[in-house]
């Protein structure tokens, strides 16, 4: 293939799954970071202009994954400017670059199902970053023919460092199996329903936008079925094989957003990985990260 492509973030919960799918289909992969600790992360820090466009400019990569930024909808209530900086800042100055040096290599950038349309005001700063990314997006693949494009997916799961939900009962429980104690769980609304996707089914749909996708095009991603708070931990709990008890606040039903993936689908994507499959996987990494062995 000898095709090349940059990934930010490369050493995120979803980076070093996507630089590690790209490697195996052929591509010779750069990956970003602002604080690198694999000596083959390129350092760059997005929110400096020049060093982002002197790095496109000397790799000139086919395509751009980009997928660095701030993703917590609760802490971004206190760092409202760092949240617009993160992720619209440096979303602009890869744009920027792009079309300064390489204006025939396709983007891709990650929203979020938590971004609202121009007529709706977002529910905190993230939702905010990323509606304006987003409109970015479809700004400069409208004004500039940047060939840009936006994924939306909605709740990533998989085995590696997340700070998703089920990551964070994973780690719960994993505390409980290794001293053999009674298994506590904490969520605010065990009925919050979810629309949960495996990290590497989603990379896969990345790979697809970035390969066949339509410029200024946003492509929605998900798994096609909700699940409640409960049913996460119910699928631990059959995991484990021991009792699970629950601590909540509430207990109201709470419905997920809609996602339309009639133009994923499109391009011949599908969810491939279990739910089950993808909880054990999350369990395993957890316990080998408790007992040092990644």
């Amino acid at each position: 293939m000898n095709k090349k492509i940059l990934i930010t973030g490369a050493e995120g919960f979803t980076g070093v799954h996507a630089c590690h799918w790209f490697k195996q289909q052929g591509y010779t992969v750069y990956p970003l970071g602002r604080q690198p600790k694999n000596q083959k992360t390129i350092q760059c820090d997005l929110l400096l202009a020049k060093r982002v466009e002197e790095l496109v400019g000397t790799i000139q990569p086919d395509y751009i994954l980009h997928l660095a930024g701030r993703n917590d909808a609760k802490s971004s209530w206190g760092q409202p400017v760092n949240y617009i900086e993160t992720n619209v800042i440096a979303s602009l100055n890869i744009l920027e670059a792009v079309r300064q040096h390489i204006p025939e290599a396709k983007v891709l950038m990650i929203g979020s199902a938590l971004e609202k349309s121009t007529e709706d005001l977002p529910l905190h700063p993230y939702g905010l970053s990323k509606t304006i990314q987003a409109l970015m997006v479809k700004a400069w693949a409208a004004m500039y023919n940047v060939k840009v494009m936006l994924a939306k997916p909605t709740n990533l799961i998989g085995p590696g460092p997340s700070n998703g939900i089920c990551a964070l009962l994973a780690k719960e429980i994993t505390s409980s199996l290794e001293v053999d104690q009674p298994i506590e769980c904490h969520v605010n609304n065990i009925q919050a329903r979810r629309d949960f996707i495996d990290v590497r089914d989603a990379v896969r749909a990345y790979e697809m936008i970035l390969t066949k996708g339509d410029v200024g095009k946003e492509y929605q991603i998900s798994s096609g079925q909700s699940r409640s708070l409960k049913e996460v931990i119910e699928g631990y709990q059959e995991l484990t094989k021991k009792p699970i008890h629950v601590i909540f606040d509430k207990c109201e039903e709470e419905s997920p957003i809609h996602m339309d993936m009639t133009d994923i689908n499109a391009l011949g994507w599908e969810a491939d990985i279990d739910f089950m499959k993808s909880l054990d996987d999350i369990l395993t990494y957890h316990i080998s990260v408790k007992r040092g062995e990644s």
